[in-house]
């Protein structure tokens, strides 16, 4: 989620999981519609690959934001933008940039 709510432009699955493989954490290197798919009432964009995913209402992304109000659901930007700006440089098999 972290990916999803502090990418500047909304990006569709395929792209978010062409950023991901250039994420640093070993943890981090799975298929974002594993996670994505059970979020699809809160999300728009993740039935279809190639449509961007974002929030369907900004109180979501409020609320995942404000750790005082989303408790063990908080997502913080922490090392997020390092991640994202790692991967946009890395190059890539032409999936990922397609996207930007």
């Amino acid at each position: 989620m972290q990916q999803v709510l502090y990418t500047l432009e909304p990006l569709p699955i395929d792209g978010l999981d062409a950023m991901r493989r250039h994420f640093s954490h070993k943890d981090s290197k799975f298929n974002v519609v594993i996670v994505l798919h059970f979020l699809g009432p809160l999300l728009s964009g993740v039935t279809d690959c190639t449509m961007p995913v974002h929030a369907l209402h900004t109180s979501f992304s409020d609320f995942l934001a404000d750790q005082s109000r989303s408790g063990d659901y908080f997502v913080g930007e922490s090392d997020i933008q390092m991640d994202i700006a790692v991967a946009s440089l890395c190059p890539s098999r032409g999936s990922m940039f397609q996207y930007l």
